[in-house]
């Protein structure tokens, strides 16, 4: 019954993984204008996350964010100065 139930989790849990997508992904949808980006942002993050400003993926060096916002939101990008590493 243990093995059954175990079965179950696993493969629920890989169907839900599979409808998320990688930043990599996001991106080439978003770049040709594809009409799926919104099905995939609904399946990629979580609805809180989308109203917090707070939804984003990457990998390296790219980087995808989504919000939602009655109007054009602005993203700010700060940097700090690099202190270089310490031991």
């Amino acid at each position: 019954m243990w093995k059954s139930a175990l079965l179950l989790i696993s493969l629920l849990s890989s169907m839900y993984a599979a409808d998320k997508m990688t930043a990599p992904q996001l991106i080439q949808l978003a770049k040709s204008r594809s009409s799926g980006l919104s099905e995939a942002i609904t399946a990629s993050f979580a609805a809180k996350e989308l109203k917090n400003g707070t939804a984003w993926a990457g990998r390296g060096p790219d980087f995808f964010f989504v919000t939602e916002a009655a109007s054009r939101p602005v993203l700010l990008m700060t940097t700090l100065q690099d202190r270089g590493c310490k031991r």
